[in-house]
């Protein structure tokens, strides 16, 4: 029990499904990046000449590779910095406010010092959103200035999104179910 009332519920962020997913797109990357690159130095420059009548026209393809491998690299590392930077993250929900712990760091927020709840869910859910963690994004602006923000990296992140709404914009209390 702290001055926010009692604990209602804890909700983790899971960082080893960030690392795991920051890794799978990262080698991903690497394997399209050089496919693609592999293939264009080959076709183009190196059998192309020797080839009678030229090498084989792969149009697109090698392109699209390069951009899934730049792609899949970009995002494997900023997943790696993202679970880096919240090593140890989870929220705890009290009855008067919420509390942010990182790397053993706590942010205590009482409901007054939320100024606002954003909650962003794609029109389409797809493979790839769900795997970035990005079927839902909660943004809470701060009275101080700074934003807050989880996504569904965050066990059950949807509750506890409903939950800080209906504190901040009904200012209905949370109670243990």
């Amino acid at each position: 029990m702290t001055e926010l009332g009692m604990r209602i519920s804890e909700f983790p962020t899971d960082n080893r499904r960030r690392i795991w997913t920051a890794v799978g797109l990262f080698v991903v990357g690497v394997i399209a990046l050089g496919i693609g690159l592999g293939s264009i130095i080959e076709f183009d420059y190196v059998l192309g000449p020797d080839v009678p009548g030229g090498a084989p026209n792969l149009g697109p393809v090698p392109g699209w590779l390069v951009g899934i491998g730049i792609a899949g690299i970009g995002l494997g590392v900023v997943l790696l910095v993202l679970a880096a930077r919240h090593r140890g993250e989870r929220f705890a929900l009290y009855e008067q406010g919420l509390v942010r712990t990182i790397a053993g760091r706590e942010l205590e927020l009482r409901w007054a010092d939320i100024a606002a709840i954003r909650v962003v869910e794609p029109k389409r859910s797809t493979w790839l959103t769900r795997l970035l963690g990005g079927d839902l994004v909660c943004v809470l602006k701060l009275r101080t200035g700074g934003r807050l923000r989880f996504n569904e990296f965050t066990a059950d992140a949807r509750s506890l999104a409903d939950w800080v709404r209906a504190a901040v914009e009904d200012g209905t209390t949370p109670r243990r179910p």
